[in-house]
């Protein structure tokens, strides 16, 4: 089994209430069995596969109220 991971993120502040984040992330997993989700209850041992994405995230922050999307 071997997993390599990789993630970069960036953080900045926008005004006096306002973070902007973005982040990007790669895996690569070889000779791993992850379960499979479906409706019925059944054991698999399917290997994963290579797997990459990101995040932009707005957050909110008064230091009494917190919000993101």
């Amino acid at each position: 089994m071997e997993a390599i991971q990789g993630l970069l993120g960036w953080r900045q502040p926008v005004g006096g209430l306002f973070n902007i984040s973005l982040e990007g992330y790669y895996k690569q997993l070889s000779n791993i069995p992850v379960p499979v989700w479906s409706t019925l209850a059944k054991f698999t041992s399917d290997l994963a596969a290579a797997e990459y994405g990101g995040d932009i995230r707005l957050e909110f922050d008064t230091g009494v109220i917190y919000g993101f999307l």
